[in-house]
């Protein structure tokens, strides 16, 4: 599997998994949402993780902290992929910055995964929220530097 910038020429294969994911993603409109992709991979924040075909991918924001879009094919899930994607965005924020993302809350059973990869990454429980109406939790990870090898 190999990680890279997402490019124009994703935008379909993007659009495709999209489609099939969108039930965990309240309030999403696909139209809108593809305008805010072609915006992100202009300026290089999205990525995608591809074999054979895309995987994967993710959008995030560098100048406000925040991971907006992160998404793995139905085929593709339980192989570590949204944890490579997630390595790759946090790898490029500099240190002692504070990185959030919005996922649901506890107990809804459409978010189990992706607090499960959160909590396992380093993220903290942030406060509750509502995205589109829909009761949401901000999550939230502090870039530290890393430790002095011995």
């Amino acid at each position: 599997m190999r990680i890279r910038k997402a490019e124009a020429g994703d935008i379909s294969a993007w659009m495709q998994i999209l489609h099939l994911v969108e039930q965990y993603f309240p309030g999403l409109c696909p139209e809108e949402y593809e305008k805010e992709l072609e915006e992100s991979i202009g300026r290089e924040e999205a990525l995608v993780a591809e074999e054979k075909g895309i995987l994967g991918m993710a959008a995030f924001s560098l100048s406000r902290g925040e991971i907006e879009f992160l998404a793995v094919h139905p085929a593709a899930r339980r192989r570590g992929v949204a944890g490579e994607l997630l390595k790759h965005i946090l790898a490029g924020f500099p240190e002692g910055r504070k990185i959030t993302v919005e996922t649901y809350r506890e107990g809804d059973p459409l978010g189990t995964a992706a607090r499960a990869l959160y909590q396992a990454m380093g993220f903290s429980p942030g406060p509750l929220t509502e995205n589109f109406g829909y009761p949401c939790q901000r999550w939230e990870y502090e870039k530290k530097r890393p430790l002095p090898r011995e």
